[in-house]
């Protein structure tokens, strides 16, 4: 063997250790399944699929402990950003971006999904619009109440108090609770969004 093939050889192996492996494409909805999309991040490398008031068994991109009592709720709690699409009513989907992602269990079906829209801290306007914009995809943009209290919000001076948070209910397609959490960063950097989807048809607000 020459050098330059030895050389060549090498150049080779360390692109095939380097390079990442291909990862599939999650499965996506159902054709006959109507979905929104809220600031969707461009990288498909991780996703979650879950369905409000559908078994865990069913989510894509959650892994479940083994070991919660009968009757318990458990959470788990994902630091990494990713799209997750929310089903929810009757054949409703929702995709959306997510910094992080919270999802609650109980008696093997799924309670409640909490996300965070934004992968930045952003300032207080912005963070409405997000509100705004998560809103209009659910399909309630035209909700009187929302729309009276993110009008509110839009003209409000925001506090410079760490824990001047924003909060907000609103009942959605008559069996989803959405409870919103409009929050400044302890730095004083900026604010962030939580936004939480409940099932009512299976639980109650407890």
């Amino acid at each position: 063997m020459n050098i330059q093939y030895g050389k060549l050889l090498l150049a080779v192996l360390l692109v095939i250790l380097v390079l990442p492996p291909v990862v599939a494409d999650e499965p996506t909805a159902s054709p006959s399944t109507e979905e929104s999309t809220v600031g969707e991040h461009k990288s498909k490398a991780n996703k979650m699929i879950v369905a409000l008031g559908g078994s865990i068994d069913e989510c894509i991109g959650c892994n479940w402990p083994n070991d919660t009592p009968d009757g318990a709720s458990n959470q788990i709690g994902i630091e990494t950003p990713m799209n997750v699409s929310i089903r929810y009513g009757q054949n409703k989907s929702l995709t959306t971006y997510s910094k992080v992602t919270f999802v609650e269990e109980k008696d093997g079906f799924v309670r409640r999904v909490t996300i965070s829209p934004l992968a930045n801290l952003v300032k207080f306007q912005e963070a409405v619009k997000s509100v705004r914009d998560f809103g209009g995809n659910l399909n309630i943009d035209s909700d009187e109440s929302l729309e009276v209290k993110l009008r509110e919000l839009e003209k409000k001076s925001p506090s410079n108090d760490p824990f001047g948070t924003e909060t907000f209910k609103q009942v959605v397609d008559g069996s989803i609770e959405m409870f919103v959490e409009i929050k400044p960063h302890v730095s004083g950097d900026g604010w962030f969004v939580n936004i939480s989807l409940m099932d009512l048809s299976r639980y109650d607000t407890e």
